[in-house]
């Protein structure tokens, strides 16, 4: 079996689609698992799934990059080579547990993990905005074009909040740019 387009499963052998029945959907299913699948769905039956952010050390992204360059399995994107990665790493971590509390605290600390990972993505936000603030302020300085150059700034980091997912994150970091410098949009707007 190899994955095709959209991460429907085809069988080498005869070329038929996978009907998805015993196939993987979530952690409370038990996994038809196969060692040898390539598993790229980014989400199950219905649509859904999670989101997940890795950063990687430098070696880490060479051997990715020399998989994914290499053409030789089905991966058409990155995140196709991490989920398959995942699910397999998974897989090996349950069947290394044995009794069914173990299993259980197993997803309570993966649970907990991802709270602190999403904890830990909101402090490097943080430290983002503060950078950009600084680089608004700093265009600020310049009388002459600084304005115009800020505003730019500022509608662009705006854009890219507002197309974030709904939620604290698009709240809290939309609210603080257009509080602290929504008037150089107000009077760019004025202007036209």
């Amino acid at each position: 079996m190899t994955t095709g387009s959209k991460g429907t499963k085809v069988d080498k052998s005869d070329g038929k689609k996978d009907d998805g029945k015993g196939a993987w959907e979530t952690v409370s299913e038990p996994l038809a698992y196969d060692p040898d699948e390539f598993y790229c769905r980014a989400s199950d039956k219905r649509g859904h799934s999670g989101q997940v952010y890795v950063r990687t050390p430098p070696e880490v992204m060479a051997l990715v990059e020399q998989v994914m360059e290499s053409k030789l399995f089905p991966y058409r994107t990155y995140g196709d080579l991490m989920r398959d990665g995942l699910v397999h790493r998974v897989n090996y971590l349950r069947s290394k547990v044995e009794n069914k509390e173990i299993d259980a605290a197993l997803i309570r600390v993966l649970a907990i993990e991802r709270i602190i990972r999403e904890e830990e993505f909101d402090r490097e936000l943080s430290d983002m905005v503060r950078r950009l603030e600084a680089i608004i302020d700093e265009r600020l300085k310049d009388h002459k074009f600084g304005k115009l150059e800020a505003a730019k700034i500022v509608q662009s980091v705006l854009d890219n909040v507002n197309a974030m997912p709904e939620g604290y994150r698009r709240q809290r970091y939309s609210s603080i740019f257009e509080e602290k410098y929504g008037y150089l949009l107000k009077k760019d707007s004025d202007k036209s």
